[in-house]
């Protein structure tokens, strides 16, 4: 899958900035630290991204602009020593 395939995701550089890209282009970005937690939701038809710290609760930190599309799907390409830990994919489907 390349990266423009991805409609909404996190892209985290080495140098400690977690990047919103949407469609494989950069909209926005956000420092990190080792032990913060990223989520994508959708909430009232908006995507959100937030993060939290550890011992903190999440902190959106920016709302895109574009409507998703449904399905969404849920995909992942990880670096050396990376790790994703208690995944979840939640919603309401639907009849």
């Amino acid at each position: 899958m390349e990266e423009n395939d991805i409609d909404f995701g996190i892209r985290l550089n080495g140098g400690g900035s977690a990047e919103v890209r949407e469609n494989g282009v950069y909209k926005w970005d956000t420092p990190y630290a080792p032990g913060d937690v990223f989520r994508v939701a959708v909430v009232a038809n908006q995507v959100q991204y937030s993060k939290k710290g550890p011992g903190s609760s999440y902190t959106v930190f920016y709302t895109s602009t574009m409507a998703p599309t449904f399905p969404l799907l849920m995909d992942a390409s990880l670096g050396q020593s990376a790790q994703i830990k208690d995944a979840v994919i939640s919603g309401n489907i639907a009849p």
